[in-house]
């Protein structure tokens, strides 16, 4: 399968699974959106599909809680800018879907969606997560070591716009 061809079948898993958890937080959800390696054409990277969902109110937290027997495991092992939120996964055809579960006005949620759009309008940003999907695909670095040199990378960028806001 080639590049294009995969990343319209994981976007495809990512609508489907999205509609899947939809149909459990009805009313609850504000936005939605696809983020990570998975959500840029351009890095060409397999892995796990994560979506961050906003949600309007303390609701959706409850039914997140209910919809675990409904095949959405809580995840647990969380890096630490997830540490507050709920996490559940899913698997759906042959992709794990992570759904993020935060508060629409959560303070994380402009830097999730910055970092997501400076990494797909700058190759070196690109690049080096590129870098640090490769090696922890590879084994080269540990779990902890990549969502270490993540949040420095993300670190780095949303510096980059605190420098042009000032400027």
């Amino acid at each position: 399968m080639d590049k294009n061809n995969d990343y319209i079948k994981i976007t495809e898993h990512y609508v489907e699974a999205s509609l899947r958890i939809l149909n459990y937080l009805k009313s609850s959800v504000k936005e939605i959106h696809h983020i990570g390696s998975t959500s840029d054409v351009y890095m060409d990277m397999a892995g796990d599909i994560d979506v961050l969902v906003l949600l309007k109110n303390g609701k959706g937290y409850a039914l997140a809680e209910a919809i675990a027997e409904e095949g959405f495991t809580p995840v647990s092992d969380l890096p630490e800018i997830f540490s507050e939120e709920v996490v559940l996964e899913h698997e759906h055809g042959d992709h794990k879907v992570k759904f993020i579960l935060m508060h629409h006005t959560s303070d994380k949620k402009g830097a999730i969606l910055h970092c997501k759009k400076a990494i797909g309008e700058n190759e070196k940003h690109r690049r080096r997560f590129r870098q640090l999907k490769t090696a922890l695909s590879n084994q080269e670095i540990t779990g902890a070591e990549y969502e270490q040199e993540k949040a420095l990378l993300f670190d780095d960028i949303l510096n980059e716009q605190e420098e042009l806001d000032n400027v």
